[in-house]
This record gives C-alpha cells, sequence and structure tokens, in this order.
C-alpha cells in the first residue's frame, strides 16, 4: 500500500501541530540549561525565543515499579 505524497498520516500532523514555528522558519533548535532543580530555560539559535523545560518525570523505569522515593 503506497500513500500519495501530499497527504499527510494524522501522526504527521498531530506532531506539526505540537512543534511550534521558530520565528525564522523551520522548528526552534533549542539550547537547554543544564538541569538544576524542576525546570531548565532553553533558548532558540535561531531565534532567541526561550522556553522553560521540565528536568525529569516523577516516574522512571530505571528503578522498577516503584519510585525513587518509595
Amino acid at each position: 500500500m503506497s500513500r500519495t505524497p501530499s497527504k499527510k498520516t494524522q501522526d504527521e500532523e498531530t506532531i506539526e501541530k505540537k512543534t511550534p514555528e521558530c520565528k525564522k522558519g523551520g522548528p526552534c533548535h533549542w539550547v537547554i540549561e543544564p538541569p538544576n532543580g524542576k525546570l531548565s530555560t532553553g533558548k532558540c539559535k535561531k531565534c532567541g525565543k526561550e522556553k522553560e523545560f521540565e528536568n525529569s518525570f516523577e516516574y522512571s523505569s530505571w528503578y522498577g515499579t516503584k519510585s525513587p522515593e518509595e
């Protein structure tokens, strides 16, 4: 089964909606500060836009079924 190049899948459309456009065109190229607490600030290399990024998730499969606090 082949698909026509002009038609996008639902996954591709979802990704495009979640990926904000850079002021300079295309996606932003984020440079994120080293982790220091829950959030780190990131800055786009191309347009200078700033955004906060989470440094960790509440659960990691690294610890198995329990979180590290348990």
